[in-house]
């Protein structure tokens, strides 16, 4: 029997039907032949069927679980001899018909439902039918729809079969989602990866950030967890995200282009879209084990390879590099409180909670914090922050994207403070903090931090994401001089804060400006020295 979705809505099933021109491109880029038998196993209105019957493949198979979906691909499709249309469910559509045997198609196309609306699969004889989902077996949890059905889509594939999918960002960027990626890297030989603007879907219900995955099925191979295939190349990378918005050219534009790359032709993008190998500009290359990390078309592309090899370049030669995680001692977030903010407390007890609107470019900004109730829901004992302590945006374009964090001063009057949920508080050892947060604040850090920033929906940072950024381990002398500058500019950030407005205020902030600025540009340009020919005499 289907299993009947909890709504009729699109949304609520996780169906967000593909845009024709997305549907054309992607079938255009494998170029179907006539005697090919394609399927999508989640073929809702029908949109690859059609573009696989107009090309004039041979057998066309499509699946779902909703039977008025499947009428109207049929009325999409027109009656035609070749197409079968079939009532299942597509992570076992091979139980339901012989004809849907794994390993029997040469095309496995089509743009899957995500589990932003279907929700995470929690039947246990569901899951042991699949390899990815063995580790949400061993735990208990349960496991997207889109994992599954990258499975599913794979398995279908006959021997140098050939797949081609819609995938959430999330499968090539999360850290959560290793195990999928080491299974395509396992598995198949990557063709390319094109990542799509958010509008991409957006009138069809969604405006989650995804991608398109082309691929070819390899010979069966142990996976996941098997060592990645030793075939693969770097795949073709584009970036079209930024198209169809702000006056960017039309997301078709950037399809026709990706499509000339993959026939060997120039590309000649369209503003806003970037075209390239995965790996060009870094000094070390594509590697497989670096693709089962990221597989996004925005960490590879090769402008960060350019601070990237500058930053490795001075390793050794004036700093070692560390990753942040050898230095943190603790790392932590607020509470989450659902509901309305927390009232204002006046006690002389009262803790200030620090939110993203008080991390200012030159410290804390202590004037605008809320002060709450000591032991309340909103205080939390892993959440206080100290003297020191770092503070970064945990999520947001506006916030971790825009470069949001600031280390603490001596709070006014020794009042304790506390961090919200959307900002994480972090104690490092072994080196001066302040040298920490001139790094992090400059190109260097903020290129790791822009590489790293992940998320479907909400651009954010994991913890294990903030400890694998690398940091230079600067000489005593350079991280006094940070701490003297970070201590300068929250001195003076706070005496303007305590100012009425007018000229004396606002030379204040100016001042504080200059000296985070001071900070943050001697270590670039030390960095940049050690790079090019080694530590400056005098650092």
């Amino acid at each position: 029997m289907v299993p009947t979705l909890r709504s009729n809505s699109r949304k609520l099933k996780g169906q967000f039907f593909t845009r024709e021109a997305v549907a054309e491109f992607m079938l255009d880029a494998v170029r179907p032949q006539a005697s090919w038998r394609v399927i999508d196993p989640a073929c809702g209105n029908g949109v690859f069927l059609k573009g696989a019957l107009q090309r004039g493949c041979a057998e066309v198979w499509g699946v779902d679980s909703d039977p008025n979906l499947l009428e109207d691909a049929e009325r999409n499709c027109g009656r035609d001899t070749r197409l079968h249309l079939l009532h299942a469910d597509g992570l076992t559509c091979e139980d339901a018909d012989p004809a849907l045997a794994h390993g029997s198609f040469d095309l496995v196309v089509g743009n899957p439902p995500y589990s932003a609306g279907l929700g995470r699969i929690t039947d246990r004889q569901l899951m042991a039918r699949f390899q990815l989902a063995k580790g949400a077996l061993a735990t208990g949890a349960g496991v997207p729809a889109e994992v599954l059905f990258l499975e599913q889509f794979v398995r279908l594939a006959k021997r140098d079969g050939l797949i081609a999918v819609v995938v959430p960002d999330g499968i090539l960027a999360n850290t959560r989602h290793t195990c999928p990626r080491a299974y395509i890297t396992a598995c198949t030989r990557l063709i390319a990866v094109v990542a799509l603007p958010r509008a991409a879907f957006k009138g069809t219900g969604t405006t989650a950030r995804t991608a398109i995955l082309l691929m070819q099925r390899l010979p069966e191979r142990p996976c996941p967890g098997a060592e990645p295939c030793p075939r693969q190349a770097p795949p073709l990378m584009a970036d079209l995200s930024q198209l169809g918005a702000n006056g960017m050219p039309a997301l078709e534009d950037g399809l026709v282009a990706v499509a000339r790359a993959l026939r060997g032709e120039e590309p000649s993008p369209p503003p806003g879209c970037v075209i390239f190998r995965a790996g060009d500009g870094y000094a070390e290359g594509f590697s497989a084990p670096e693709a089962i990390k990221r597989l996004d078309p925005w960490y590879w592309r090769p402008e960060h390879g350019t601070w990237l090899n500058t930053l490795s370049g001075g390793d050794g030669k004036g700093y070692r590099l560390l990753r942040l995680s050898e230095l943190i001692t603790r790392i932590s977030y607020g509470p989450v409180v659902t509901g309305p903010p927390p009232e204002r407390y006046d006690g002389c007890d009262a803790v200030l909670r620090i939110g993203q609107a008080q991390l200012a470019h030159c410290g804390v900004n202590f004037a605008t914090a809320t002060p709450i109730a000591p032991g309340s829901k909103w205080d939390s004992g892993r959440a206080r922050a100290h003297k020191g302590d770092i503070l970064m945006a945990r999520s947001g374009e506006g916030g971790i994207g825009a470069g949001k964090m600031a280390i603490v001063g001596s709070s006014p009057m020794g009042v304790d403070l506390v961090v919200d949920s959307f900002v994480d508080v972090i104690t490092v050892g072994r080196v001066e903090p302040a040298s920490i947060l001139a790094f992090l604040k400059g190109r260097y850090g903020q290129g790791q931090i822009r590489r790293l920033m992940n998320g479907v929906g909400t651009p954010n940072l994991s913890f294990r994401e903030i400890g694998e950024l690398q940091v230079p381990e600067l000489p005593d002398r350079l991280q006094t001089e940070c701490g003297l500058a970070c201590e300068m500019a929250s001195s003076r950030l706070a005496m303007a804060l305590a100012s009425p407005p007018g000229r004396y205020r606002d030379r204040q902030m100016a001042l504080a400006t200059q000296a985070m600025e001071y900070a943050i540009r001697r270590v670039e340009r030390y960095i940049e020295s050690c790079a090019a020919d080694g530590p400056p005499k005098r650092t």
